[in-house]
């Protein structure tokens, strides 16, 4: 009787152990993407300058990497074969080219985005005159020109602290 008992307290031990080892399962791999946000472009030498933007992501977004491939629509301006991260910034096929933006920054599963656009067609599927008039920094999800502000500045700073303490990929 007393062997059944060890027997059994071994074994639910191990499977304890077993369903621990599954139920930690930090955030990596390759996950499938389809979201649609709306946010906010600004201009940080404009402090009256803010727009509504809509941005729709759809691909994968590889954790391990910390990187987007797949479409990006921005107000229904459709850019294929983008990839998007903090490391190589934004780029797309775009009418027959590639396009680039500037500095990207975005939290763990693109919950949260900031993008840095310069002159050319992103900006001008934000800006409908086409005049360029500055650089843009479009964060969503945002609701005004000051919670993407916040969510910019704070997914710089978390971007920042990342590098510092030597947690990025390929390192």
């Amino acid at each position: 009787m007393r062997k059944i008992v060890t027997v059994l307290i071994v074994t639910l031990l191990i499977l304890l152990i077993v369903a621990a080892a599954y139920s930690y399962n930090p955030r990596s791999g390759v996950d499938p993407v389809d979201i649609s946000y709306k946010g906010y472009a600004y201009m940080a030498e404009d402090s009256l300058y803010n727009k509504e933007v809509t941005i729709s992501l759809k691909g994968s977004y590889d954790a391990d990497k910390e990187a987007f491939a797949g479409a990006i629509s921005v107000n229904r301006v459709s850019f294929t074969d983008c990839s998007l991260s903090p490391y190589t910034g934004l780029v797309c096929s775009y009418e027959g080219g590639r396009i680039r933006s500037g500095t990207v920054y975005f939290s763990s599963g693109l919950k949260q985005l900031s993008i840095l656009v310069g002159k050319g067609p992103l900006y001008s599927a934000i800006e409908e005159s086409g005049t360029y008039n500055g650089d843009l920094v479009v964060t969503i999800p945002s609701f005004d020109r000051a919670s993407a502000l916040l969510i910019h500045d704070m997914l710089k700073n978390e971007f920042q602290s990342r590098q510092q303490s030597g947690k990025v990929p390929y390192s």
